[in-house]
């Protein structure tokens, strides 16, 4: 059997791109989590779940860039919000058992990842909840997802805290149930991750990872998993949080940090390395929720992120970075960043690169919102998973190629596909309806 092309960090980071596969999917809870079964077969072993006609085997790219993968639990899919159609979130555990390259980190004989999907933009709940509510914030130490207390006079100093919206994030994902016809349809998370024999936990790795949303929702998880004594039969555990925004104060930061070290390893890459949150410089999102001067990334950099605003653009973003920063300075802490590791070598691009389907020529300097969110789509999402020329000089963060479904992949009677451009216009009408 021939050693995957893709080092570990790429095949981890393959996954928590495909917790995100519902984002553009609108149906029943039901019918959405076949539809992830089905996306999730182009790359694992589903052990039998799945919609029999529709689910597909891994492709042979598949098993010679990310390896040999198997489904085992979930996935668990959060919504429909209303009946709107809309998913909120999504995680499942998978495992592989092909032998870890040296010098990358693993030490398990196993690797068990949790992949928790990302942000969903059309969602008004992710957007005004789970992302937004940093207004209030949750005193970790007493932190628990069935029963969770609004802090009242938070001790900044002294006291590790989340927020509110973290916290009901984690809630999700830690509490709730999969599905009828997925994996562990009686277990929740925290049920499966417990029912696994020490004998084969003590021999395996565990890794939490996530982009967007869940970069802060897998650290946080882990870390509360970690409080409550859950993880010390596992061998190793390992966090590969991407893109996220900042989930509480220094504090939490600090707890975050002396439990979970950072694993460096052999290879010459920027994204190398365990137990820290990766990030675009240029990216928007981990620059959310950051009010901490000593954070690399914090909320007063993003007006300028991508040079001087034009005219139009100016006043609006003013006003949306004045009204998040007082939100996140109303929650009586100073959020700031996880231990983390920006990739710098990373372009505004003014043109999106053409493995976007919608290329658009962008003015420059960015005028307007749509121009903004176009360009901050790209750096948050896009650039990670991508390589692009910047003149004759690949630019690479994660991934060399976009992640493509197979020719085979078909969409399930009853489930809707939304596009690209309804997504750029759900963003700016709630940015048009609730920030401006």
């Amino acid at each position: 059997m021939s050693t995957p092309s893709w080092d570990y960090f790429q095949r981890v980071f393959t996954l928590s791109m495909y917790a995100n596969k519902l984002i553009p999917y609108r149906s029943t809870a039901e019918l959405l989590t076949e539809q992830l079964q089905v996306a999730l077969s182009q790359i694992m072993d589903m052990q039998g779940s799945g919609p029999a006609s529709y689910v597909l085997q891994p492709s042979s790219d598949s098993i010679s860039t990310i390896g040999n993968w198997k489904l085992e639990w979930g996935p668990l899919v959060k919504g429909p919000e209303t009946d709107s159609g809309i998913p909120q979130n999504a995680v499942f555990v998978a495992s592989s058992t092909d032998a870890a390259p040296a010098g990358q980190g693993i030490m398990g004989q196993k690797v068990y990842v949790v992949a928790i999907a990302a942000t969903n933009p059309y969602s008004m709940i992710d957007w005004i909840v789970e992302d937004g509510l940093v207004d209030k914030v949750v005193d970790f130490t007493t932190f628990e997802p069935q029963d969770i207390q609004d802090a009242d006079r938070p001790n900044d100093a002294t006291t590790p805290y989340i927020s509110k919206g973290t916290a009901l994030g984690v809630k999700d994902i830690a509490t709730l149930y999969p599905h009828k016809g997925a994996l562990g349809v009686s277990e929740t998370l925290v049920d499966f991750l417990s029912s696994i024999p020490a004998d084969d936990a003590g021999t395996a790795t565990l890794i939490f990872t996530g982009h967007s949303l869940a970069g802060a929702l897998s650290p946080t998880l882990a870390a509360y998993l970690q409080r409550k004594g859950l993880l010390g039969k596992f061998g190793q555990v390992l966090v590969f949080p991407t893109a996220g925004a900042t989930p509480g104060n220094g504090q939490f930061a600090g707890y975050f940090a002396d439990n979970f070290k950072p694993v460096s390893t052999d290879l010459d890459a920027a994204y190398a390395s365990w137990n820290v949150m990766h990030w675009n410089h240029l990216d928007v999102v981990p620059h959310a929720w950051a009010t901490a001067p000593s954070s690399p990334a914090n909320m007063t950099q993003i007006e300028s992120l991508y040079g001087a605003p034009g005219s139009l653009l100016a006043p609006q973003l003013e006003v949306i970075v004045g009204k998040a920063e007082g939100r996140a300075n109303s929650s009586g802490i100073t959020y700031t960043m996880l231990p983390n590791q920006p990739f710098t070598n990373s372009t505004v691009v003014g043109q999106i690169p053409p493995y976007d389907p919608n290329g658009k020529e962008l003015d420059m300097p960015l005028n307007g919102l749509p121009a903004f969110l176009q360009e901050l789509g790209w750096q948050h999402v896009g650039a990670y998973s991508h390589a692009y020329l910047n003149g004759n000089e690949e630019v690479k963060l994660i991934l060399p190629g976009p992640i493509e479904n197979q020719p085979g992949y078909k969409l399930l009677p009853g489930v809707t596909y939304m596009s690209p451009e309804s997504e750029i216009e759900a963003i700016v009408d709630y940015i048009l309806h609730h920030l401006l």
